[in-house]
């Protein structure tokens, strides 16, 4: 077992959390190239990137700049509760 994700375990940390998380360590779940667990991490550190660089929630900064203008009308940040397949 290659254990959880690390970002989906820190999904609900306000940016100052995730800021003092990234100071800290990050443990792998396994050792290298004994299994493969998918993660999000990267795209962890790319939100918050976006949110310090552009002063908004990364959510919001991709929404007006990329979502909108695109007509990404169904594009959603959080599961609907209905109409929707879950993993």
């Amino acid at each position: 077992d290659c254990g959880g994700s690390w970002a989906e375990q820190h999904l609900t940390l306000t940016n100052d959390q995730l800021t003092e998380s990234f100071r800290k360590r990050v443990i792998p779940a396994a050792v290298p190239g004994t299994c493969y667990a998918y993660s999000n991490f990267g795209f962890m550190i790319l939100g918050r990137v976006i949110s310090v660089a552009a002063r908004m929630r990364s959510l919001d900064f991709i929404s007006r700049e990329f979502l909108t203008p695109l007509s990404m009308t169904s594009t959603t940040w959080y599961v609907p509760l209905k109409n929707a397949v879950q993993g």
